[in-house]
């Protein structure tokens, strides 16, 4: 079985191999994993050789003749192989492969994991400085494709149970409304930060959505903006829905109108014109959401977490575009609006979501709770009166009605 190579459109080779199924039909599968000739015609002759030799003795064949010669490398690469996923979810996947099969190393037999060489490339990856949560998807990807391999008859169990590293819980961050108007404040130092910033924390809107935005998504009689979802494209929801903006937004999206002049109506409100630079495919690639090309600021993070160091903020490196989010989604829920309405600004599915994931507790709300439901003994007149004769009095409640305060006889 010999591996060929083909060219691609963006100059990358690609090894590939022609084999016949069970039925004779004529195959080509891509070795995707390989980072040479020589090493994927090594991936080949396990992978497509094994299976080549389970058809030619039926039967006959010893139940492991593939398990044996199945390497790390190969098992990857054939579930990298698999139809039905995004090119851009086989590219990910494809760069997790690639550090498992280098720590692991090409040669690993898969039958030869264990919980110790487990644990033993978790403890590689660390010293690597990776996080836990980068680990734990790497692993996530070695568990999938060692159940789909055995589902699809190349191994007869799975070699170990793979247990997960313990990732440090993250802390949900958000700002209070002082805390807001320092950042905002802060912004204004750096060119082209606070329109953004503004527009993210009045709205509630995901980045990607702010970066796609247009001209022409702007209604300018009704101050809407129709942003294109970017969550629930594709599963049935609409590919745009209305976003109201308020005055601290519409001023925003004034501001970026004064400062291009006279935009077109296919410009990009926030985002990078494409036009205005030379883009890479690989860019433009990244920049695509619903078949429109959109290039954001990628150093928007970092230039906020800088605005907030500036703006002397508690733990500033924790703060991310999508802290704006969550500020303007707790704002918004304790300054009275309902939970219903902060769904369908934020464009969640469920109000679950919206209540256990971007309510967040505050002091001085939890004070205001305190404060509702406070107790007391009563210095005025008695309110009640038992059977035999003595009084009963009963505190001032927020929320009892005027008839009880005003003295009605209860019996005990």
């Amino acid at each position: 079985m010999k591996v060929r190579t083909r060219n691609t459109a963006m100059g990358r080779t690609v090894y590939f191999v022609d084999y016949r199924d069970a039925n004779g039909a004529r195959m080509r599968r891509d070795i995707l994993n390989a980072r040479n000739k020589t090493e994927a015609q090594s991936i080949a002759n396990v992978l497509y050789g094994g299976v080549a030799m389970k058809k030619l003795l039926g039967d006959a064949a010893p139940p492991d003749v593939t398990e044996k010669m199945f390497t790390l490398a190969a098992l990857l690469d054939a579930d990298a192989g698999r139809f039905g996923i995004a090119d851009s979810t086989r590219a990910v996947e494809k760069y997790q492969a690639q550090n498992l099969i280098r720590v692991f190393g090409a040669g690993f037999r898969a039958l030869d994991l264990s919980g110790k060489t487990v644990d033993d490339y978790k403890a590689a990856r660390t010293r690597e400085t990776a996080k836990p949560r980068t680990v734990n998807i790497e692993l996530q990807l070695l568990r999938a494709a060692i159940n789909r391999a055995v589902r699809a008859g190349l191994l007869s169990r799975p070699p170990c149970h793979i247990t997960k590293v313990n990732e440090p819980r993250p802390r949900k961050r958000f700002l209070h409304p002082n805390e807001l108007a320092a950042l905002l404040r802060a912004c204004r130092e750096t060119r082209g930060l606070l329109e953004p910033a503004m527009f993210l924390a009045n709205t509630g809107a995901r980045p990607a959505e702010m970066w796609a935005l247009r001209w022409q998504d702007i209604d300018t009689r009704a101050k809407v903006a129709h942003v294109m979802t970017t969550k629930r494209a594709g599963h049935g929801g609409p590919k745009t829905e209305p976003l109201p903006l308020n005055a601290g937004a519409w001023g925003a999206v004034q501001a970026r109108r004064k400062e291009q002049g006279n935009p077109s109506a296919a410009g990009l409100v926030f985002g990078i014109t494409p036009d205005a630079r030379r883009v890479d495919r690989k860019a433009a690639k990244r920049g695509f959401m619903n078949g429109r090309l959109h290039l954001g600021d990628h150093r928007f993070p970092e230039k906020l977490r800088a605005a907030a160091r500036r703006a002397g903020l508690a733990r500033p490196n924790e703060i991310t575009p999508y802290t704006l989010r969550h500020s303007f989604a707790s704002a918004a829920l304790a300054g009275g609006a309902s939970v219903k309405d902060v769904q369908a600004v934020l464009r969640h599915s469920t109000p679950l979501l919206t209540l256990q994931t971007y309510c967040h507790e505050s002091m001085p709300g939890m004070r205001a709770a305190v404060k509702i439901a406070s107790f007391a003994p009563s210095k005025t007149a008695p309110e009640g009166t038992r059977k035999d004769g003595r009084t009963l009095q009963f505190s001032k409640v927020a929320g009892e009605s005027g008839a009880r305060r005003r003295g009605k006889n209860f019996a005990i």
